[in-house]
């Protein structure tokens, strides 16, 4: 088994997209990271999702966690 994520795909236009709607580029990287760790333990688990589901659900952990807590 060869990992050839970020080796075969090159990640830097998600930062930029990123950034574009003012998240901060490096929640790319940890965002494609969380999608992978989703991904694997989901299958190992022996469990099946659609990609975009995936990918949205670590998006918006990854989103979330730049926001400042609510006061009150």
């Amino acid at each position: 088994m060869f990992d050839v994520n970020e080796t075969l795909s090159d990640m830097a236009p998600m930062a930029a997209q990123f950034a574009e709607v003012g998240a901060p580029e490096p929640a790319a990287r940890l965002w494609f990271a969380a999608l992978l760790r989703d991904g694997f333990a989901l299958a190992a688990a022996g469990g099946n999702e659609p990609f975009a589901r995936l990918a949205d659900g670590a998006l918006r952990m990854v989103l979330a966690r730049d926001q400042p807590e609510p006061v009150g």
